[in-house]
């Protein structure tokens, strides 16, 4: 397993300082709203492969809800590096993968070029444009890309140096809910039966054939085939995480609220599941929620496994993010016999 065992993110989004070390298998962050736990997802996907591609990506990746109004990748990077307070701007992710250190600079510097125009109803043949320098060091060997209205934004994409994906809360909408499912009986006979737990008719899950595609659909014990998207989005978000973690084979998996559309009365069974299929798959998990009862759950679900677990609780003051790891087991003592708050 690909395992990030410390990271140290610099002027990174609303994250001025953040240092957090001991990082286990699964690591679940939790913290109030705006206190950097999206933003630390983000900064180990761009960690896992700092090239222009990742920054386009993930600079676009909240802007996911309505394609047909996104911004443009110059208007989004130019929001992602906070330009508009400085002509230079940079951030630092620097970190410790399996005994190896990884350091990454990226800095943008904007300026003023100018550009021919074919437009010959204009004076002038020329236009003045804003052009933006980007510089991606890795352990001090550095690309340099210029970058402006006119440029092509059609990035290479590079292997990453570990596996990264990341579910966004509307993944279990937008994406593909069980392909990776299919591949593993074993795997995929589990998840029916968690299923169960939603619906007890429930006896497989499978593609089949409509028109010129393929759609997800649950087999019940009536014989008929139910599309899912019939169903709620529990059970999407469920078969999205479980789907996500097989994806993530001998990689990382990043979970934005881990929780979100689980009732509370399947989450122990969900995220049990999840750790014994991220177990399986040499996965390590980052998940981030801000509901206390789900950490609980959680805890409780994998009892036998707290040594792999970290709650890492994030809390902004005076600008600067920190960080208190502590073990699973430790968190769930401090829980049962003193009711202490992890978010605060």
């Amino acid at each position: 397993m690909c395992k990030i065992e410390s990271i140290n993110i610099k002027n990174y989004r609303g994250i001025q300082e953040l240092n957090i070390t001991n990082l286990k298998r699964i690591n679940i962050l939790v913290g109030n709203n705006n206190a950097g736990k999206t933003s630390l997802l983000e900064a180990i996907q761009i960690f896992s492969n700092p090239t222009m591609y990742t920054l386009s990506k993930v600079s676009r990746q909240r802007d996911n809800y309505k394609p047909e109004i996104r911004m443009s990748i110059l208007d989004s990077l130019y929001y992602l590096f906070n330009i508009k307070d400085s002509n230079l701007h940079s951030f630092d992710i620097n970190g410790i993968i399996e005994n190896n250190d990884k350091n990454v600079r990226i800095e943008v510097v904007k300026d003023k070029i100018y550009h021919l125009t074919e437009n010959k109803n204009i004076t002038s043949n020329q236009e003045e444009i804003d052009n933006y320098t980007y510089k991606i060091s890795i352990n001090d060997i550095a690309e340099t890309l210029v970058l402006n209205k006119y440029s092509d934004f059609s990035f290479k994409i590079t292997p990453a140096d570990f596996k990264v994906h990341f579910i966004q809360t509307i993944d279990h909408i937008i994406n593909d809910i069980f392909v990776e499912l299919l591949k593993s009986k074993e795997i995929k006979d589990k998840a029916v039966d968690l299923l169960k737990e939603f619906d007890k008719d429930i006896i497989d899950i499978r593609y089949i054939p409509n028109e010129n595609n393929y759609i997800p659909v649950l087999e019940v014990a009536s014989g008929e085939y139910l599309p899912v998207a019939l169903y709620g989005d529990g059970l999407k978000k469920a078969l999205t995480m479980l789907n996500a973690i097989i994806k993530a084979e001998d990689g990382v998996l990043l979970v934005d609220e881990y929780e979100t559309a689980l009732h509370t009365s399947i989450m122990q069974k969900v995220f049990r599941f999840m750790v014994e299929v991220a177990k399986k798959e040499n996965v390590q998990l980052f998940l981030t929620t801000h509901s206390l009862e789900a950490v609980d759950k959680f805890l409780y679900a994998n009892k036998d496994m707290l040594e792999d677990i970290s709650i890492i609780r994030l809390k902004k003051k005076d600008n600067k993010t920190y960080a208190k790891v502590t073990s699973g087991k430790k968190a769930l003592e401090n829980r049962e016999e003193y009711n202490l708050e992890l978010r605060i």
